[in-house]
């Protein structure tokens, strides 16, 4: 797992998903550690964006600025967990990637989601 890179002296080491993260010495830094950061801070760039487009659509009658959220951002704990999935043996008509595409679900007699 990887979190927020900071330095032992920095006051938040040690909190939550927060401190010198671990890297693989047998990997070049240029090829997995640059790489990895460079995901998380584009991924924290999409959440601001995200949340800057929801404050937008708050009820005007909260009274809430449009940057109501931005402190959220301010030194985030941005956990990041390295999951991997086996190839799925067998491929659906209906699959794309590796989830199903499902055309409807039939939630009980009277109603069904499409």
């Amino acid at each position: 797992m990887v979190g927020r890179e900071v330095g032992l002296d920095d006051p938040d080491c040690g909190t939550f998903s927060t401190g010198p993260n671990l890297w693989p010495t047998s990997l070049p830094k240029e090829q997995f550690q640059d790489v990895i950061m460079d995901y998380q801070s584009r991924m924290l760039q999409l959440v601001k964006t995200v949340s800057d487009i929801l404050a937008l659509g708050l009820p005007k009658e909260w009274g809430q600025p449009s940057d109501v959220f931005d402190s959220l951002h301010q030194q985030p704990s941005i956990p990041m967990r390295f999951l991997h999935y086996g190839p799925v043996p067998l491929q659906y008509e209906n699959q794309f990637g590796g989830m199903l595409i499902f055309q409807g679900l039939r939630m009980n007699d009277d109603s069904a989601v499409c």
